[in-house]
């Protein structure tokens, strides 16, 4: 036997364990995602297997990377289950949150907050609507409205997911049946956990069928995004939590536009009537115009302009003046729209926002109702724009 043989060191191999954390990724991870409200990036390390699946995208668990204060939050990361994410795609499905969150917030300002002390309170503001104009004021003291004619649970807020691509791909992958395989540096969205705490619901269907039976501020949100839009679209196909304290979590809602430009969910036309199809209104939307009102009106002005332009002066001009301004005028539970003077403030802000005329009396009179208002919509804003650090 060689000398010195007792004396070398023996040779040692890596465990089996070690070897498989060396070469194989236990979990899915992202590269840093784009900027956050807060300007933010984060990864997101998530499971090899899905805990929901829906018609175009599959969920998984995550939890948030990275050093902002989000750091080690819960999150879900939502792959394309057809084909590889691509950044249009989720580009496409941002432009619905920015949308549905500006939309929320002009709702929650304008529902009246209800105070919950006494049998009745008094309305601290309240709103008229005109077709594609908004007018503010603040309630007279004599106006009181019962608690429980008002819907309470008016807060709606939606969440913003984040885009990345992946960067990791977990051996968990290739241990589960997939439909599709996950690449590498396909396109992902990361998207706030609703789930940790509280109960995830379906509230309105893509259809605009009302998932409960009693009414909630999400029916009258719907209308009110009909309205918004100038009668070019709607939103439904809520989905999120709701609690006492806080109202409406919600992640994508579904939009049908006149267009078709959101998407395979879009269904146009149909879509927006078939949603006030299953639409019930309640106390907060109950004297808004539906799509078939608003196609009525429409006709009859065009056969009031037909007559006027033929000279036909069988008419006398007070009696169309009076039969627009009775046809046009839509209010929010009250019926004294004249009763008050528009302010300068207001005045500018309705002029901004696209006011088609004013009769004689200096009341406001809708001037069209139809597609064709010069009014400024939110659908304005591009999907490429949906990831803007912090939004108006």
């Amino acid at each position: 036997m060689p000398p010195g043989i007792f004396n070398q060191k023996r040779l040692t191999l890596p465990s089996p364990i070690n070897m498989s954390v060396r070469l194989f990724h236990l979990k899915n991870e992202t590269n840093s995602s784009c900027p956050d409200l807060k300007g933010q990036n984060y990864r997101a390390s998530f499971h090899t297997r899905s805990s929901a699946k829906g018609p175009r995208k599959k969920i998984y668990r995550a939890h948030l990377e990275g050093d902002g204060p989000r750091k080690g939050e819960h999150a879900v990361v939502k792959v394309f289950r057809q084909a590889p994410g691509t950044e249009a795609m989720c580009d496409a499905e941002m432009s619905k949150h920015v949308l549905a969150r500006k939309l929320a917030r002009k709702f929650n300002k304008m529902v009246p907050d209800v105070s919950d002390k006494g049998e009745s309170s008094q309305f601290p503001k309240y709103f008229k609507i005109l077709p594609h104009v908004l007018i503010f004021r603040e309630a007279s003291p004599g106006d009181r409205i019962r608690r429980s004619h008002i819907i309470m649970d008016n807060v709606i807020a939606f969440t913003m997911p984040l885009k990345s691509t992946v960067d990791k791909v977990g051996m968990g992958n290739y241990l589960f049946h997939h439909s599709r395989q996950l690449d590498k540096c396909e396109w992902v969205l990361i998207e706030e956990n609703l789930v940790v705490d509280q109960q995830y619901q379906l509230f309105l269907r893509k259809n605009g069928d009302r998932a409960g039976k009693d009414p909630t501020s999400l029916d009258a949100f719907v209308h009110f995004t009909y309205l918004e839009s100038g009668q070019k679209y709607v939103l439904c196909g809520f989905q999120g939590v709701y609690s006492d304290d806080a109202g409406y979590k919600l992640t994508t809602p579904c939009i049908h536009s006149l267009d078709q430009r959101f998407g395979p969910t879009d269904k146009g036309l149909n879509g927006i009537q078939t949603a006030f199809s299953k639409h019930k209104c309640n106390n907060l939307c109950y004297n808004w115009p539906k799509p078939d009102e608003v196609d009525e009106n429409e006709a009859e002005r065009m056969e009031v302009s037909s007559e006027n332009e033929s000279g036909d002066d069988s008419r006398s001009s007070d009696e169309c003046e009076g039969a627009i301004s009775t046809d046009s005028t839509v209010a929010f539970g009250m019926d004294h729209l004249n009763d008050h003077n528009v302010s300068d403030e207001d005045s500018e802000k309705s002029s901004a926002d696209s006011v088609d005329g004013k009769s004689p009396n200096g009341s406001l009179v809708n001037g069209g109702a139809s597609a064709k208002s010069n009014r400024k919509f939110v659908t304005g804003e591009k999907a490429n724009a949906g990831f803007v650090n912090g939004e108006n």
